[in-house]
């Protein structure tokens, strides 16, 4: 019974996870209706991710962060309007 109920969780903590990189992904890249479909479907606006940058570790990214750096403003609008 134990051994099932873990093996639910870590599966479960890696489909939260990836969820949470493809929002970040998708806001990076500029696929905005990407980023609509996984709001509407309830991904965490507020998730990070961390990143290596030529050994250096970048915490705390996100999708707001990858949206604005890449010039990306209606996705920036769109997450805008999400927090508030």
């Amino acid at each position: 019974m134990v051994c099932i109920f873990l093996i639910t969780a870590i599966y479960a903590e890696a489909g939260i996870s990836d969820k949470k990189t493809k929002l970040i992904q998708a806001s990076e890249k500029g696929n905005f209706a990407d980023v609509q479909a996984m709001l509407t479907d309830g991904a965490d606006i507020n998730a990070t991710e961390v990143r290596e940058d030529n050994g250096v570790y970048v915490r705390g990214l996100t999708a707001l962060m990858m949206a604005s750096a890449n010039g990306h403003t209606e996705i920036v609008k769109l997450l805008v309007r999400e927090l508030l």
